[in-house]
């Protein structure tokens, strides 16, 4: 069984160009600091959280990572450019729906 969340929400960050995280920061500011999400580049640190947002391609964070997430009770969402977003999550998560 996964461990308790004592985390609502951690943005992983890539390892990525610095302004290609600049960009996606600047496309996730608002939500990620509504939310009070945690921001770091700890995919042990996202296990702790009940969502993630992976932000950066499979080339900066791997898909064993994000599979791993899913694997410890994570409900995640990848976004890897501007504008572009896959959502996958566990089967008995429900939806996430970022306030905006």
């Amino acid at each position: 069984s996964a461990p308790p969340k004592t985390l609502e929400h951690y943005v992983l960050l890539g390892e990525g160009s610095a302004a290609a995280l600049a960009r996606g920061l600047r496309q996730l500011g608002g939500m990620a600091m509504e939310q009070r999400a945690v921001i770091g580049f700890s995919s042990e640190q996202a296990r702790m959280a009940k969502h993630v947002t992976i932000l950066g391609s499979e080339q900066s964070v791997p898909a064993w990572i994000e599979h791993g997430l899913r694997q410890h009770g994570c409900q995640v969402t990848r976004v890897s450019a501007v504008g572009t977003e896959s959502r996958s999550q566990t089967s008995e998560s429900a939806p996430y729906h970022p306030r905006e």
